[in-house]
């Protein structure tokens, strides 16, 4: 049996939309899915959510991804035929024969039906109108005539990853090398095909195909100018396309060619500019014309600018999809660009509608029902909804990502890298600059002053910029740069060696992404969410999209420091920084996939049946487990007994886990790692039984469970005073904040000894330790006594127990270290790693029990000293990492922002944020109403409470502000912490 190839793996940017111009919009027959293709990947929408369903990328083409082309949607709307070229070039100056390769998804699923190459240039194809048969265009190149090939879908989809099934029919005879052509479906039957060939008119030609006869041309209809071919549209009774040149002598006004499908030429119809795209509507009783930036060449003695001798556009670039070059980009930005809507009544066209809504060239339309129109172009490549009733619509909804483009990119000595995000067309004439700065060396974001842009915004001789009106801003070391740019001239190497060193995205939320060739990120608190990689696991698998956070190795902001300092990797490798060189496809993921019948439901209990596939051929499956409603549920180590042994013939390895319901619907998370990666979780919703009338207890306050608590608070360090303690310096009263926490919700009953007591649980458990107890053993001990009985009881459907930790003291970040720090009583913070409690350890031990989790953080988070400390994780970046770990809930109280430090008050001798939390366990203002005479304090209540209170108390103390940060991961079930 042949080796299987290795997986590749690249990164990726998940913006939540696209990065790149949309070419290609289509709706599904049944209404229900909007279907949106830039040239990289494919994305599958729910319309009524308005929310992404799939994602299909294009297939690598050497050290870049491939090209995709152009799709189709079967007319029942199962199947998603999609176009890629998969290569064009290898090297410059080395031409290497095209590759195509068609893959047929299944819409419903997503998933990968089939696939076939040809071994040539396939420009368009279309479905005949019964589904059946698909129409391609190839182009086999070497000066070879372009073919017209039909292809069984059936045969298609028997083939499976076969080579190129047989086809029906072949038609020769088009022309030869450079002929554009665009193949429509007719709706009444048959095909429509636009050919623009070099310096002569456009051709419309009809086709048909039966058993017999095969396929014929019908009827052929040469056009008075060229066509811009990609712009041809089909309904029922007619064709239109898009023509060049004009009855103007300038040329700027553009033209529609409208014909009947018996050949008769209808009068044609002018346009603001030239068109990029057409659309008609179900019925053929609408047509969108979307337009190009008003930059359209005149014609050359009648023929179109086509005619002039102009190279052949490569496949995947704006000309290919857009006519021949255009000087688009002088206009993006500078004007709004409309969609003009005519309404077809008999044979004439009226303009009824004009959306200004794009400020680039609208390549891309559909309709989404009676009167509502889609259309793409510009505006950071989003898709918007608006209304053909009105004659000057404004927009109803629009799918956007969270990027924009960024213009004019430059960076200065100072390593300050500016940019515009505003279009010119926003801004007033002769109108003062703000720009986005961001600084390389802090990694942070900052507006600059108003003022115009100066040349010396630009000096850096040390970085080349570029990114334009792109998302991602690209820098690469100067020296380097040059170098590679003198090799490329003398065509010796290819362009796709020499990547950005490093690539920066800032979204429109103002969260930040920059990364290195090898994958290494730094990120803003929430720009760690838009980091991920694509893997391309073969031609007979869909590639697969997996964010950042399912891999523990690359979330570096040290490694990146040190890239900024020396310019790239491969110079800081040379400098003696250890940067690893990884390899992501032996470090991918494990995937989780149900079986055959894998959710059995009988007798209040479900059945999960599912598999777990190790990709690649790194490290081996270690752990997986099960999260039920949120809680901690049923877990299986690669230690254990019951680990089954036996392996499939793909590494996959079947798991059985049976499970309780409770009432109404259950939400099963599947989750799998090895010792590099997670998986992605597999999410499972099951209706269990029918809820019960009238419940006895107030719905929103379940039965109480146990209360395991752990308050640790440091004052006293042992190396304070010393070289050692780096500038720290002693606190006056954490450990005091954590006496009080514990009294507060852990009282004791009648005498000293007796047991601890919160009216809110049906039993507690508490661990007090400060000061010179607190040693990072003894609070990892104490941990482990708390966490021991919650794993032994790890049952869905028992009563909520809740696991609470609070901790008072230092808490720092250091330079490369990627974890937050608490300083416990024998902390040494010249030797963090071995001395330190790192918060993301606590968090493994926390967020690994059947629990409900608090974890109270009342803590320095700012650097204190010296040129080694640096801020603190942020809250919300600390939560997030902590709530990846288990895939589970998890409630995250935190003292202060990151940029903020948590003050003491000497008038009430403990810590603001901790008086605050006191303060609201004794103010019934935030108590909701419990059983008959009771009040409960929510953990809604409480972080409502801290959140009012702290920042009143910072200034009645007279400190600089302070404010808390409360956070929640996963879902914020009602939960009662204390009862009156």
């Amino acid at each position: 049996m042949p080796k299987p190839a290795p997986f590749q793996a690249r990164f990726q940017l998940d913006i939540q939309g696209h990065l790149g111009p949309v070419h290609q919009l289509a709706v599904s027959p049944d209404g229900k899915h909007l279907l949106s293709a830039d040239a990289q990947e494919l994305r599958v929408w729910d319309l009524a959510t308005r929310q992404p369903l799939h994602r299909w990328f294009a297939p690598w083409m050497g050290m870049e991804p491939g090209h995709l082309l152009r799709f189709a949607l079967s007319p029942d709307g199962r199947w998603v035929v999609v176009l890629t070229l998969n290569r064009w070039r290898d090297t410059l100056g080395a031409a290497a024969p095209a590759r195509s390769e068609l893959q047929v998804y299944e819409l419903a699923t997503g998933n990968l039906q089939a696939a076939s190459t040809w071994p040539g240039f396939v420009q368009d194809l279309a479905f005949s109108a019964d589904g059946r048969q698909l129409l391609l265009a190839c182009d086999p190149g070497a000066g070879e005539a372009t073919q017209l090939q039909l292809l069984g879908l059936r045969a298609l989809l028997q083939a499976r990853f076969r080579p190129w099934p047989v086809p029906l029919a072949r038609l020769q005879g088009l022309g030869g090398e450079g002929l554009r052509l665009a193949l429509r479906s007719v709706p009444g039957g048959g095909w429509l095909l636009a050919a623009q060939a070099r310096r002569s008119p456009g051709a419309l030609v009809w086709l048909a195909w039966d058993r017999r006869a095969g396929l014929q041309v019908q009827r052929q209809v040469h056009t008075p100018v060229g066509l811009q071919v990609r712009t041809l549209a089909c309904s029922a009774r007619h064709a239109v396309v898009a023509g060049y040149g004009s009855p103007r002598r300038d040329g700027r006004l553009g033209q529609l060619l409208s014909y009947r499908h018996d050949g008769q030429a209808l009068p044609r119809t002018l346009t603001e500019s030239l068109p990029a795209a057409l659309a008609f509507d179900a019925m053929g009783t609408g047509l969108l014309v979307g337009l190009q930036v008003d930059g359209a060449r005149p014609p050359v003695d009648g023929v179109a600018v086509f005619g002039a001798d102009l190279p052949p556009a490569r496949p995947g670039s704006a000309a290919y999809f857009n006519g021949p070059p255009m000087p688009e980009e002088e206009g993006l930005g500078l004007q709004s660009v409309q969609v003009n809507a005519y309404a077809v009544a008999g044979d004439a066209l009226t303009l009824c509608s004009s959306y200004f809504g794009h400020d680039d060239s609208v390549r891309a339309l559909a309709w989404a029902g009676a009167g509502l129109a889609l259309s793409s172009g510009g505006d950071n490549q989003a898709l918007h909804a608006w209304s053909t009733e009105c004659r000057f619509p404004v927009r109803r909804w629009a799918l956007r990502g969270s990027g924009r483009n960024c213009f004019a990119p430059g960076i200065d000595a100072d390593e300050q890298l500016r940019f515009g995000v505003l279009p010119p067309r926003l801004l007033p004439p002769q109108h003062p600059q703000r720009q986005q700065c961001f600084d390389l060396r802090s990694r942070s974001l900052s507006t600059t002053r108003a003022s115009d842009v100066d040349p010396d915004d630009y000096a850096s001789e040390k970085w080349l910029v570029a990114g334009e009106l792109s998302p991602v801003i690209q820098l690469g070391h100067l020296d380097d740069a040059m170098a590679a740019l003198d090799a490329l001239a003398e065509k010796a190497v290819d362009a796709a060696t020499f990547p950005a060193d490093l690539s920066l995205y800032v979204g429109a939320d103002d969260e930040w992404l920059l990364w290195s060739r090898s994958g290494f990120y730094d990120a803003s608190p929430r720009g760690a969410q838009r980091a991920g990689y694509c893997i391309d696991r073969g031609r007979e698998q869909e590639a697969l999209f997996v964010p950042a956070d399912r891999f523990k190795a690359f979330y570096r902001p040290d490694l990146i420091a040190a890239i900024v300092r020396h310019g790239s990797e491969e110079r800081a490798r040379r400098a003696g920084v250890a940067i690893p060189q990884l390899a992501l496809a032996q470090m991918l993921p494990p995937l989780l996939e149900l079986s055959r019948g894998g959710v059995a439901v009988e007798g209040g209990r479900v059945t999960l049946r599912f598999s777990v596939q190790q990709l690649g051929a790194g490290a081996p499956l270690e752990r997986v487990w099960v999260v039920a409603n949120e809680r901690f549920a049923w877990e299986l180590k690669r230690s254990d007994a019951a680990w089954p042994r036996r392996r499939g013939r793909q590494r996959e390895q079947q798991f059985e886990v049976r499970l309780p319901l409770r009432p109404g619907r259950n939400v099963f998370k599947l989750c799998a790692e090895t010792a590099d990666a997670k998986a992605v979780p597999l999410i499972c919703r099951v209706d269990g039984p029918a809820l019960a009338s009238a419940p006895a207890a107030a719905p929103d306050l379940p039965a109480p469970g146990r209360l395991h608590l752990l308050c640790v608070g440091v004052s006293q360090m042992a190396v304070a005073g010393t070289p050692q303690a780096q500038g720290f310096k002693n606190l006056r009263y954490a450990h005091r904040d954590a006496i009080a926490v514990f009294k507060a919700l852990a009282r004791r009953r009648g005498q000293a000894a007796g047991p601890l007591h919160n009216p809110a649980f049906s039993a507690v458990q508490g661990e007090l330790l400060t000061d010179v107890a607190a040693t990072r053993a003894a609070v990892l001990a104490a941990l482990e006594r708390l966490c021991a009985p919650l794993r032994a009881s790890a049952q869905a459907g028992a009563p909520r127990d809740v696991l609470m930790v609070f901790l008072a003291g230092h808490g720092a970040r250091f330079a490369g270290e990627q974890d937050l720090y608490f300083f416990t009583h024998d902390v040494e913070p010249a030797s963090m790693d071995r001395s330190g409690l790192s918060l993301l350890e606590l968090g493994r031990l926390v967020t690994s029990v059947a629990a409900e989790v608090v974890l109270v953080i009342d803590t320095c988070h700012a650097a204190l000293a010296g040129d080694d400390v640096i801020a603190s994780l942020s809250p919300e970046e600390l939560g997030q990492r902590l709530h990846a770990l288990n895939e589970r809930g998890l409630t995250l109280l935190s003292a202060a922002r990151g940029d903020e430090i948590a003050r003491e008050n000497p008038l009430t001798r403990q810590g603001l944020f901790t008086g605050a939390l006191l303060d609201t366990l004794a103010d019934t203002r935030f108590y909701a109403p419990g059983p008959p005479g009771q009040r409960a304090l929510t953990l809604l209540g409480l972080m409502h409470g801290i959140e009012t209170l702290v920042p009143l108390a910072s200034a009645q103390a007279g400190t600089k502000p302070q404010t808390p940060v409360c956070r929640s991961y996963g879902d914020l079930l009602p939960l009662t912490l204390y009862r009156r």
